[in-house]
């Protein structure tokens, strides 16, 4: 150690300064305090070097994605389903950038996947639909024209 008065050296153990008598108790308690302080601008140089995360992002696609799904009743399925898949994507990062998936993170991680499912059942359900519609016309036409039906 070293001696906080003076600046020479103190042998491990001894209880004062050989040069000029200054306790050693003070020059731990100095060296304490100046580790505290070293500390604590380390960490506030740390948390200014990394940006906080914004999580509000994420909520957001994942709202216009189970809003989308569930409005457009099957013909913006597919876009429903591309929000729902950004919000998932989203959501990884965040948390593979150090982010925790808590709050508005998860909630539109969750809302995510639900627009990503509802978007894709009502895709599914709009195909059928229309090729439900399509397909007894094709085969009227490919079977006697449309003169089958009572139009």
């Amino acid at each position: 150690m070293i001696c906080k008065k003076c600046g020479a050296e103190i042998l491990e153990g001894s209880v004062f300064c050989t040069e000029c008598g200054t306790p050693v108790e003070q020059v731990k308690e100095a060296a304490e305090q100046a580790a505290e302080t070293v500390t604590a601008e380390a960490a506030a140089e740390v948390a200014e070097a990394v940006p906080a995360q914004n999580d509000t992002p994420i909520l957001v696609l994942g709202i216009v994605s189970l809003a989308v799904t569930l409005v457009s009743c099957g013909s913006l399925g597919l876009v429903g389903m591309i929000l729902g898949i950004v919000a998932m994507v989203k959501a990884k990062k965040f948390a593979e950038a150090g982010g925790v998936l808590e709050g508005k993170a998860k909630v539109g991680k969750i809302l995510g996947i639900v627009g990503l499912v509802i978007g894709i059942l009502a895709t599914v359900g709009f195909i059928v639909g229309f090729a439900g519609t399509l397909i007894p016309v094709i085969i009227g036409m490919v079977t006697g024209g449309l003169s089958s039906f009572n139009y």
